[in-house]
């Protein structure tokens, strides 16, 4: 399979797999956060970068689906336990 290309991706997707309540406690509707959120290391973190969509996906049994839209706001950086990248989210 062919390696992706930055005109190939339409959205990024982040992921959380605990309730938003815990992700940015008081995080209303309607209001935008800048959060941080981890990656998994891939070739495709090259391709990530300021200005670009993405999305919140929380999953788990209680409401999974998608939470939050917005965009990057930064490359992906080391972090602590591995690769990150900051985002400004609406929820």
């Amino acid at each position: 399979m062919p390696r992706l290309e930055p005109g190939d991706v339409a959205c990024w997707v982040v992921k959380s797999s605990s309730p938003l309540d815990v992700v940015a406690p008081g995080w209303a509707p309607g209001t935008t956060r800048e959060l941080v959120r981890c990656l998994r290391r891939s070739y495709r973190l090259d391709l990530m970068g300021p200005g670009q969509p993405c999305l919140l996906w929380v999953s788990g049994r209680d409401r999974p689906g998608v939470h939050a839209v917005g965009e990057l706001t930064a490359v992906p950086a080391a972090g602590g336990s591995g690769p990150e990248v900051a985002v400004r989210l609406t929820r």
